[in-house]
């Protein structure tokens, strides 16, 4: 074959590759999020469970969202028998070290076969956490389930600013 006949098939199968890791990423790029589905149920239940008080509504916080992904990811380990510490009870230290400036925080975590009991579980084990006023923002983290036998996880940590 000579230079030209060479580019002529390495320039369409180049293209071809090109459109095809396109295509593909845009499938996935469009796909809904088990996870974010989750998570979300997980945010407006709490949203909803607060809705009734007489203060105002919880405000997200972006760092209480990573101290509640630390704890339900330190929950999961534990559980699975990888931890090499008992998981996190406290997350008072967690939200000093990330730079929030708060005077108290409160880890309410959950459990459950399913997405729903485990976001159920932390809204009857926390109903009176959830609805004290002290608490003006939180952070919420959910851990599906990554074996058939395996538990889903919630985690919400409250925190007084």
């Amino acid at each position: 074959m000579s230079a030209t006949s060479d580019a002529a098939v390495t320039l369409p199968i180049a293209a071809l590759t090109t459109l095809l890791a396109a295509a593909v990423a845009t499938t996935f790029a469009q796909a809904p999020s088990a996870v974010a589905d989750y998570s979300g149920d997980l945010r407006s239940a709490v949203a909803q469970s607060r809705s009734g008080a007489s203060c105002g509504p919880l405000r997200a916080e972006p760092l209480a969202d990573q101290t509640a992904e630390i704890a339900v990811h330190s929950t999961g380990a534990y559980l699975d028998h990888n931890a090499r510490v008992v998981p996190v009870s406290d997350p008072l230290p967690i939200l000093k070290d990330l730079g929030v400036p708060a005077a108290k925080a409160k880890l309410l975590q959950g459990a459950g076969k399913s997405e729903a009991d485990a976001i159920k579980s932390i809204l009857i084990a926390g109903y009176k956490d959830l609805r004290d006023c002290s608490y003006t923002a939180y952070g919420s983290s959910a851990l599906p389930n990554s074996n058939t036998d395996s538990w889903y996880l919630a985690t919400v940590v409250l925190v007084e600013t």
